[in-house]
């Protein structure tokens, strides 16, 4: 399994735009395979970007799924771009090594 951290640079008073939309594309992103899980959290102190946390089976199933997102566009297409203020980033993380509960 892999973690993956998306960090969505998102514009100002874009973020309730912004939130349906995610909701539509989080429904397809669901059936996706390899696709685990996904929480998306929203800063305490700005609402200037979101993060995304996804868990995947592999980093083979995130890109196959990411080509697919690009192949197809995704749901709201210039909607969603609008929304954006830069490039989001992407990070990929393996299993922990320390944890705690």
């Amino acid at each position: 399994m892999i973690t993956v951290t998306l960090t969505l640079p998102i514009r100002p008073k874009k973020v309730e735009d912004f939130k349906p939309l995610m909701t539509e594309m989080i429904k397809e992103t669901a059936s996706r395979p390899g696709f685990r899980s996904i929480k998306v959290f929203a800063p305490t102190s700005s609402t200037d970007k979101l993060l995304c946390i996804e868990e995947w089976e592999s980093e083979a199933d995130y890109m196959a799924y990411l080509a697919w997102r690009q192949e197809t566009g995704a749901t709201g297409g210039e909607a969603v771009a609008a929304c954006f203020s830069g490039q989001p980033e992407l990070a990929f993380w393996g299993e922990p090594f320390l944890a705690s509960s």
